[in-house]
């Protein structure tokens, strides 16, 4: 069970989601669990801003953001060794590059128990 008192060593945990109320959703549902999170955002442009003005240690990422994907921060994340999932609204769960296998890819939406047990391991 998520306790509000519960403290995770993330302080600075972005979410990177086109949809706003499923962007919300877990902003609230992490808040809940003790993290600083900043976002949700919506595009590339605002979350590489992001990246750049705040510690951002860990990241989840959908992948679809309207006419664009997230891969470009997802190999900014990289080079900068922070740890990020992705999360896609699509059936086909087949659609990471190559570049990006060895992360993991959830289907939305992800249940809040299972954001709590993937961000732990972070």
């Amino acid at each position: 069970m998520i306790c509000s008192h519960e403290q995770n060593s993330i302080p600075g945990m972005l979410v990177v989601e086109d949809s706003y109320l499923l962007g919300m959703q877990m902003k609230q549902d992490l808040e809940t669990m003790g993290m600083k999170v900043h976002g949700p955002v919506p595009s590339v442009q605002k979350a590489m801003h992001l990246i750049e003005r705040e510690k951002i240690t860990a990241a989840i990422l959908d992948i679809n953001l309207g006419k664009e994907t997230s891969f470009p921060i997802a190999k900014q994340l990289k080079s900068m060794d922070i740890p990020f999932v992705f999360i896609t609204g699509y059936d086909d769960l087949g659609i990471v590059e190559d570049e990006f296998s060895d992360h993991s890819l959830f289907r939305k939406p992800v249940q809040t128990q299972v954001l709590y047990d993937v961000v732990r391991k972070f």
